[in-house]
């Protein structure tokens, strides 16, 4: 088809305005209501937006104070923690000093003492005696002449004092020498009796680390039957402490014939040792068991089981 020639297909030029279009156009009064409650939906309440703005202010400083709350609670806890670590350390520096050793220690204190007073008196005397020679060579000078006359008599009291402080700074050197040889001597003694072998030591730090149980005093209940105290104390990570005592009994078994002789079961009797505050975390723990607040006999060759049975209960 050539340029311009009229055919079937879109007609040429702009296309036709719609009629409609007019008349919203020139009805001004649809579009004024239009814009206006589109403008009033946007407005808001003054009232409504103060009380949600207190609402958020409120709501922060509920947060705010839950977290200060909650921050002095993990200080007070670790305080506690640290209370309690300190207390285990100073018992078991109490228990690693025995009493041969604070009577050593304390003789030792007073040996040095009168070593350093001992030191001081022979200093003194010392000096005294230099003084007096030295007085003395002065008279000499002095009265000195070729006819070699008699020592004055103050010559004389002189010598005397040197020779009198001479005798007495021998003696303390010698008393010196005889206290240190003798301080020597009950340490070399001491140290095997009283420190126990690295063996056991080791041993026992190995089982004290591997089950969490540390025995931190033993001592006599029952002299009769030389029966003991443990004053014990369970920490590990994971768990809640606790300090306890096991003590050891003898429980009487009847018999079923009155021919025979009673016999005895050893036993353990479990004490806990249980703080308010120290324990508030054990004390509120749902995992915890009532009759591990109180005491328990049981058999000692159940111990074992007893202590498992303890320890799965102080799991956090």
């Amino acid at each position: 088809m050539a340029f311009g020639q009229k055919g079937p297909g879109r007609p040429r030029g702009r296309p036709p305005k719609d009629p409609n279009a007019r008349a919203y156009s020139v009805d001004e009064g649809v579009y004024a209501k239009k814009k206006l409650d589109s403008a009033g939906g946007s407005v808001l309440d003054p009232v409504l937006a103060r009380q949600s703005m207190d609402d958020v202010e409120a709501a922060l400083q509920q947060v705010r104070a839950q977290y200060e709350q909650n921050i002095d609670q993990r200080i007070a806890q670790a305080s506690r923690e640290r209370e309690a670590i300190q207390e285990q350390f100073n018992r078991l520096k109490e228990l690693r000093v025995t009493h041969s050793e604070k009577t050593l220690m304390e003789w030792k204190r007073a040996s040095e003492a009168r070593q350093r007073h001992a030191i001081e008196s022979l200093n003194a005397w010392k000096q005294r005696a230099e003084h007096a020679e030295h007085r003395i060579r002065e008279l000499e000078r002095e009265d000195g002449s070729s006819k070699a006359p008699e020592p004055s008599r103050g010559v004389h009291a002189l010598e005397e004092e040197v020779a009198r402080l001479a005798s007495k700074l021998e003696v303390a050197r010698r008393e010196r020498d005889a206290q240190m040889q003798r301080v020597t001597e009950l340490e070399r003694n001491q140290q095997p009796t009283s420190d126990p072998s690295d063996d056991q030591q080791a041993v026992r730090g190995l089982y004290e680390d591997l089950t969490g149980f540390y025995v931190q005093d033993v001592a006599v209940c029952n002299d009769m039957h030389n029966l003991h105290r443990y004053e014990m104390h369970f920490t590990s990570a994971g768990y809640h402490d606790l300090y306890f005592a096991l003590e050891e009994s003898k429980l009487e078994l009847p018999t079923h014939h009155s021919m025979n002789p009673s016999q005895l079961r050893d036993d353990l009797v479990y004490i806990p040792h249980l703080d308010e505050v120290r324990d508030a975390n054990l004390l509120a723990s749902p995992t915890m068991p009532s009759h591990f607040l109180e005491q328990i006999r049981f058999e000692r060759i159940a111990a074992n089981k007893f202590l498992g049975a303890l320890q799965r209960a102080l799991k956090r």
